[in-house]
């Protein structure tokens, strides 16, 4: 039990440091020629190979019900397609380190959430730690950097969109699609949509060089493959 334990966080703080590289990843892949609407779509799509042999190696199969389709395709269009759209769309008027702590202020609104909407019961040490994130954002805060009013607007609205995510994915009772298999149809459906919106919207802004398809590839291998099976 406690080799498992130990594995848990080591693998939660690998996920995290993933994550925690993928604003600079993005930066780098921005000066490239890509936008934050395509990155997202090069984020879902490309990581689709690699999602692809991990569920075949592990269920042999794709097959999942087709009455949970509605549930995955809102749950991609909050957590995949939404949410990453605010959050990079945010890197273009503030600080990455700074947008991606606004961001990380879901867990708290995860908690609301559950308290407002589905009258849940949080024990009071559950509340300090909201109360603590709060102050520890307020912290982040320098003067001295020009305010974004837009920018903070985006990365608040990520947290916001990802909180309803997280609700949605704990709160629906998917029997057929779980783990990886989710994983996987989540980036098919977000990777539709998201090509949609580029075409849509004339949006559409690919890399011009083969070190920057290379960076697409890697940004999403390591943040929709890696960081979520780890």
């Amino acid at each position: 039990m406690q080799n498992k334990t130990v594995k848990g966080y080591t693998l939660s703080i690998l996920s995290a440091v993933i994550y925690g590289l993928m604003p600079l990843m993005a930066k780098y892949i921005y000066s490239d020629g890509v936008n934050a609407l395509t990155l997202v779509f090069l984020r879902n799509f490309l990581a689709l190979p690699s999602l692809a042999v991990l569920v075949f190696a592990k269920h042999r199969t794709f097959r999942i019900s087709l009455k949970e389709l509605p549930k995955i395709s809102l749950i991609s269009f909050f957590g995949c397609c939404v949410t990453p759209i605010l959050l990079f769309s945010s890197y273009n008027y503030m600080a990455t380190g700074t947008a991606t702590v606004f961001h990380f202020v879901y867990p708290s609104l995860v908690v609301l959430i559950g308290i407002v909407c589905l009258k849940k019961k949080v024990p009071f040490s559950t509340i300090m730690s909201v109360i603590m994130c709060f102050i520890g954002i307020c912290l982040f805060y320098n003067p001295s950097v020009p305010f974004s009013l837009q920018g903070s607007a985006y990365a608040l609205s990520s947290a916001v969109t990802f909180a309803i995510y997280v609700t949605m994915l704990s709160s629906y009772k998917l029997n057929t699609a779980t783990g990886l298999l989710l994983s996987f149809y989540i980036a098919v459906i977000s990777s539709v949509i998201t090509f949609v919106l580029c075409v849509a919207t004339n949006s559409l802004a690919l890399p011009n060089s083969l070190n920057g398809w290379g960076l697409c590839v890697i940004f999403a291998f390591m943040v929709t493959t890696l960081a979520v099976v780890f």
